[in-house]
């Protein structure tokens, strides 16, 4: 059976946990309910989002990609070994069982070495290994992050939250870069740059985790201006894409999910710039994360899912059944929460309406799920370029 096959319907079953891991902390919080489900995970959403689910996800899809390539045998080991790891961490936080959390760490660090080394590997065989180093530094970074949480969650640690994130957001930067020969060739010459100011802003991070007294907030400001920075070319370089330009096949659907995740990317950081200089509290710290973590994130998921899952199952995609209904429920559900959030910033308490916010979002997921199961097992004589 292929390894994928039973690997990323687990992946999918964490996502679900940490979605309604995440909903109820929004209901308790903005006290619209009394009594959380699953205490113990509470403070572990993060992980279970990063760990459980993104980790998994990314690492089937790096695998299935470098198939065609000669690599050392360990790479087969790689999926079971970071979806084992994953299982076995997150037990060990929800049972409070610290030596189960210690031995699915240090597997799960196993599996991301390989992951590092799969991208170095597969680099070589490129012309261009410049997307798989942006992959290989947000590899680093969630090895690194998957042995410092053993005994510290991640949750109100700004440096570990955003560590965790560095995770999608370069293996997504990556992988654009690595498209962006297509739209404008230029970029990779100024995504060079960028991956320094990448290793710049992650090494601020390190920094700020191993010694927090000497690294001053303003520190969490010139992260997200040296990400800014990096991103900027690689949005200009897909103007075209993003404006419709190139509306063939699957491009005008994801080209209107990359102006949506782009956008909510700079609000975030510009978010991250404005908690660093204000100082944090949670309402700024709850929006400029989720502004990355949901709104560009999973955006850029649901933008690239119609090309990751048919290589991942094997089907054709019915582009017919796509739909854009999912990606406005998302924004909708991550505008309350942020738009929520300032309003509390300004002094108006609307916890009601922050809490409902991640029932929204779920709502977004479960539609986007439902989208993708009928666009994948229709018929594949409905096969026209039309998105509803």
């Amino acid at each position: 059976m292929r390894p994928q096959l039973l690997v990323a319907p687990l992946a999918v079953l964490f996502m679900l946990l940490g979605m309604v891991i995440g909903v109820v902390r929004l209901l308790f919080f903005g006290d619209v309910t009394s009594q959380p489900f699953l205490p113990n995970l509470l403070p572990y959403h993060g992980e279970i989002m990063v760990f459980g689910f993104l980790a998994v996800l990314i690492v089937v899809e790096r695998y299935i990609g470098a198939l065609p390539f000669k690599l050392n045998r360990s790479v087969h080991y790689m999926p079971p070994l970071v979806a084992l790891g994953a299982v076995l961490k997150i037990a060990g936080l929800l049972w409070s069982l610290q030596a189960v959390n210690i031995v699915g760490s240090v597997v799960l660090a196993m599996g991301l070495t390989v992951y590092v080394y799969l991208l170095w590997a597969v680099g070589r065989y490129s012309a261009q290994p410049l997307p798989m180093r942006f992959m290989m530094l947000g590899g680093l970074l969630l090895l690194i992050t998957a042995l410092v949480t053993v005994d510290r969650p991640a949750v109100g640690n700004l440096s570990l939250t955003l560590l965790m994130l560095s995770f999608p957001v370069f293996t997504i930067l990556g992988e654009r870069i690595e498209l962006s020969r297509f739209l404008a060739t230029a970029v990779h010459a100024r995504a060079r740059w960028g991956l320094g100011l990448a290793v710049l802003a992650s090494a601020l991070l390190l920094l700020d985790l191993k010694f927090p007294a000497a690294v001053p907030d303003s520190a969490f400001a010139l992260w997200a201006l040296l990400v800014a920075a990096l991103v900027v070319p690689l949005f200009w370089a897909e103007r075209p894409l993003m404006r419709g330009e190139l509306s063939v096949g699957l491009s005008r659907y994801l080209g209107r999910h990359l102006v949506v995740a782009y956008l909510w990317l700079m609000l975030g950081l510009a978010l991250i710039v404005v908690l660093a200089v204000v100082g944090q509290d949670r309402p700024l710290f709850d929006a400029s994360t989720h502004s990355i973590a949901v709104g560009f994130v999973f955006t850029m998921i649901m933008a690239h899912a119609p090309v990751i899952a048919p290589a991942l199952l094997g089907r054709g995609v019915v582009v017919a059944r796509l739909s854009y209904y999912p990606l406005v429920l998302l924004t909708l559900g991550n505008l309350l929460r942020v738009g929520g959030y300032g309003l509390e910033e300004a002094g108006v308490r609307v916890g009601a309406v922050v809490g409902v916010s991640g029932l929204v979002v779920l709502l977004a997921i479960v539609a986007f799920t439902v989208m993708m199961v009928r666009a994948l097992f229709a018929s594949q004589e409905q096969v026209v370029d039309k998105v509803v």
